[in-house]
Order: structure tokens, then sequence, then C-alpha cells
């Protein structure tokens, strides 16, 4: 008897040991000694050896990638209630790695690891149940859920607070609360954020509107600079300036947003009266306004950027939110007003099979476009070879970058 408590007893004794040898070997890369202690905390119902291991399979430290061995681990986490192990099992259920793809399970270990008040876990399932994937859409769970996160500090969660703030939808409208919640993700540095921010004091403090569409142009949002430049060029609140309108729209357009371009023509036009260039009557540079609830970073997203609280996923997954976007470049044919406007437009200019019409709901209005072209130099093809009716409508090229800016 006596021989069988001792056993016990260094058994109990041991493992704190080996789990703080596994934790310690893996934070100094040590990753020999962290398998080796991991794997017996692990073996001992340790829910962060239990993580480690998944990450060490799974990006192959010191063993060769297996990622059969890195589910396991992971799973195991995850039933211990590890919050980030419950998180990045989700994220390899919502993309198929390494398991079945399944939404709804996806939803469920995000739902564990949120109610663990795990910060992008709280975040991720708002967004699923915004957009009804893997569960139902529930407007109210996602209020809820990105309420919790940004009341926690998840800048991401503030900004798309703000936005369902601002609407009316789900709860009754507080513009006020609705902007003080996006100004805290402004000022984390939400990019996003400082765009819409900057967007929607444009009426109401011109100043805050400029400090903050600097924030964003300084953090690479091309749309910023777009409206800056635009700004600058029309000198209606603030002086004309036109050496601050070129380069915001060099930069805008360095960027990847080429309707800057159009600014520079106005630009040179209204420093050279006399010289012939190219109209740009009835294609004035407008400012670039987008709802705030999902304004597109730039150049952005890359459409793959990983999401920030995602970084340390051990399968190396990026998690795209699910919005639907264009992808390449388009002739913009015309921006009407009316579905019937639309309707007559397609049919007089026989454009039925070569062009696609984009609802833009901020606007009340509808772009018609072309089929997307991979590249620029096809869609600049495409645009001198048009009818001359056509041409006359002034139609020039948008990229998926301006056009996804006016959509969300």
């Amino acid at each position: 008897m006596r021989k069988i408590t001792t056993i016990a007893l260094s058994l109990l004794y041991s493992f704190p040991t080996h789990a703080a040898d596994c934790q310690t070997a893996f934070l100094e890369q040590d990753y020999v000694t962290a398998f080796s202690a991991c794997k017996e905390a692990s073996d001992s119902a340790d829910a962060q050896a239990s993580f480690i291991m998944a990450t060490i399979y799974a990006k192959g430290l010191s063993v060769a990638p297996n990622v059969d061995q890195s589910i396991s681990y992971l799973t195991y986490a995850a039933e211990l209630k590890h919050p980030e192990a419950m998180f990045n099992l989700a994220v390899a259920f919502e993309l198929g790695r390494g398991v079945n793809k399944s939404a709804s399970d996806a939803v469920g270990w995000y739902q564990k690891a949120a109610e663990a008040d795990f910060l992008p876990a709280q975040r991720k399932l708002a967004l699923m149940y915004e957009k009804g994937k893997g569960t139902p859409v529930d407007a109210k769970q996602s209020y809820f859920w990105y309420k919790k996160a940004a009341e926690a500090g998840q800048s991401y969660a503030q900004l798309k607070l703000g936005a369902i703030l601002l609407q009316d939808k789900v709860v009754p409208k507080d513009i006020e609360a609705g902007l003080s919640w996006i100004e805290k993700a402004a000022l984390q540095n939400e990019t996003e954020a400082q765009f819409a921010l900057a967007t929607l004091l444009w009426n109401r403090d011109i100043d805050k509107s400029l400090y903050w569409y600097e924030k964003a142009a300084e953090n690479g949002n091309s749309f910023a600079m777009h409206n800056l430049a635009s700004i600058y060029l029309k000198g209606e609140k603030v002086p004309l300036d036109l050496d601050k309108s070129e380069r915001y729209a060099k930069q805008s357009i360095a960027s990847g947003q080429t309707a800057s371009e159009r600014i520079l023509v106005a630009i040179n036009q209204l420093r050279h009266p006399s010289q012939e260039l190219a109209s740009v009557e009835g294609s004035e540079p407008e400012i670039i306004i987008t709802e705030p609830v999902a304004v597109v970073k730039a150049p952005i997203e890359p459409l793959t950027q990983a999401e920030p609280e995602v970084e340390n996923l051990v399968l190396n997954a990026a998690v795209e939110d699910e919005i639907p976007r264009l992808k390449g470049y388009f002739i913009q044919f015309a921006k009407i007003h009316s579905s019937e406007g639309v309707a007559h437009f397609v049919r007089k200019y026989k454009l039925q099979d070569q062009s696609q019409v984009v609802e833009l709901k901020n606007e009340q209005a509808y772009l018609v476009l072309s089929l997307a072209f991979e590249d620029k130099a096809a869609a600049k093809a495409a645009l001198s070879e048009l009818d001359k009716a056509l041409a006359a409508q002034k139609p020039w090229l948008r990229s998926d970058k301006s056009l996804n800016a006016l959509l969300f």
C-alpha cells in the first residue's frame, strides 16, 4: 500500500514540473526538450501542454509536420477547455484544415471559446451570427457578442458595434454612442474605423474629419488618400490645395486606387487650362463614402490578410469574412439611379451579354459594369474598342478595390 501511495504522490508532484518544463522549453525555442516535456504533461491532461503539442506538430518544430497529430492534440486541448485551442479548432472546422469542413461545428467551438472570454472568438462568433454562417442569421446574438468583445476592448468589434448603433435596426439608433464606439476603435489604430469616422464626421466636424482621414491615409488606406485628394481638389470646406491633392492622389494610385487617376487629370487641367487635355466633364472625382460596417482596408485584406487575432493559429490559417467582392478590372459604363433606367441603358447599347449591374445601396444607385478582366491591359484594350455611341458615355476603368469601397 505504501508503495502505491508513493508512486501516486510522485506522479502528482511531477506533473507541474513537466508542465513548467514544457512551457519554458517551448518559449525558449528548445523544441526537442519541449516535445518530450509537453508530451508527458499532455498525457497527464494538461491543456496548455496539449495545445503546445498541437503547435509543434502543425509547424514541424523538431518533428515532421503532421496535421493529424496536430488536430488530435488540438481537439484534446479544446476538450480540456483551453480557450485558444477551442478557437483554433473552430477555425480548422471553418476552413476544413485537418478536419471535414463544417460551419456548424465551427460555430459550436467559437461559442465555447467566446463563453470562455476569448476575445477573437467573441468577435468571430458575432460575425457568424451576422452572416448566418453555420447558424441561422441572428442579429441580436451578433449584437450581443460584438458588444461583449467591444466592451473588452476589441477594436474591430468596437467598429461593428458603433455601426450597429448608427443603423436603427437591431437596437434603437444612438448616433452619439455609435460615433463614440467607432472613435474608440480608431484610437486603437483600427484603420477601417479611422476612415469610417472621418467620413461620418465630414458634415459635423471638418477638423476632426481631416485628422482621421490623415490617420487612415498614414496607415495605408487608399480610400482615405483618395478622399483627401478630392477634398483638396474641390476646395469647398477647406482651402483649395493642388499640391496636397496631387500628393494624396499619387499615394492613392500607388496603393491601387485607380479612381484617383481622374484627380491627377483634373489637377493638370487646372494648372494648364490652355492645354488640350482629355475632358473630365461629367466624371468629377467624388469622395468615396462607404458604410462603416464593412469598410474595406486597402490595398488590403490582400483579400486573404490574416486577421490580427488569428496570427498564432496552430494551422497558420487566415480566416476571411465571407463577403462577396468584385475581383479584377471593370469598365464602368454608367451610374444610374433607377432600375428602369438601367434596363433602358442595357437594351440601348446591347450590353445584355457583356455587362453586370451592381447596386450601390448606400447611394440608391446602380453601376453598369463590364464583365471582369483579369488585368488592366485587357480592360484598357476593351475600352479602346468600344463603339462610338457607347464611348460617348465616357466609360472609364475601375479596379476591384475602388468598386469594393463603394459596395460595402
